[in-house]
């Protein structure tokens, strides 16, 4: 290996590691507070991982890191203990991580390994635009259940998804003409397929209610429980 090839090897590797620098993550990453990852298919460990947003791009490797690390976990606990419990596996904003194919393969696996996942997003273009449409419908069409609120006033490519989520309905319209100078009239009757929501509808949902997605089941319009107005989740 040449001196050019090796400095190249390792400005990438250091490159990669910038975020173990940072003095949280050294502590975190310590021997004494250590986590043993298998602890969490025995159904008594929580893991949470919360990274501050100014930070989110900094630790963006760890984050990869991590998320690799927990679903190779599960993929691969067949070849250890399977897990006793089924686990939560929760991944909000997830894009930001940039492209994760295990993301794509637990999706579709996720039921066969005791593994129910929970991706949150802003809207549909950031899935696509970080792992193409294909994977993307991959990923959406295996979830059992898809709810959408509160979208900005501007996605209006995640509401025509989800307008077409919906389905349609088919609207009987009649109309009844008379010739001119005769008395006599005709009517007609005509069917017109409609979408059950508009873009503009799903857009104009109020804050408290929300559309849900049941595979097997038609689409639901619900009342969303908004946490900051109950007083059992407050904390007093």
């Amino acid at each position: 290996m040449g001196d050019k090839e090796r400095g190249s090897i390792i400005s990438t590797v250091a490159k990669s590691l910038e975020w173990t620098a940072a003095d949280a993550m050294r502590g975190f990453l310590g021997v004494k507070t250590g986590i043993n990852l298998e602890s969490l298919l025995h159904g008594d460990t929580d893991l949470f991982i919360v990274i501050p947003l100014d930070q989110v791009t900094a630790q963006s490797g760890f984050m990869r890191l991590m998320a690799n690390l927990l679903l190779a976990l599960m993929v691969q606990q067949g070849e250890r203990q399977p897990s006793r419990k089924q686990v939560l596996f929760i991944a909000d904003e997830f894009t930001r991580l940039g492209r994760l194919d295990r993301i794509v393969d637990v999706a579709t696996v996720a039921a066969g390994i005791n593994l129910e996942t929970l991706f949150i997003l802003q809207d549909k273009g950031s899935l696509e635009a970080v792992y193409g449409g294909q994977a993307a419908d991959t990923i959406l069409g295996s979830c059992a259940t898809i709810r959408v609120f509160n979208l900005g006033r501007g996605d209006s490519r995640t509401a025509e998804w989800a307008s077409k989520l919906a389905g349609y309905q088919t609207l009987r319209t009649q109309s009844t003409s008379t010739a001119a100078g005769s008395k006599t009239t005709s009517t007609s009757s005509a069917e017109v397929r409609e979408p059950l929501l508009t873009a503009a509808d799903i857009l104009e949902l109020p804050t408290n209610e929300m559309l849900c997605f049941i595979r097997g089941r038609k689409p639901l319009r619900m009342q969303r429980i908004l946490w900051y107005k109950l007083r059992r989740y407050s904390g007093d």
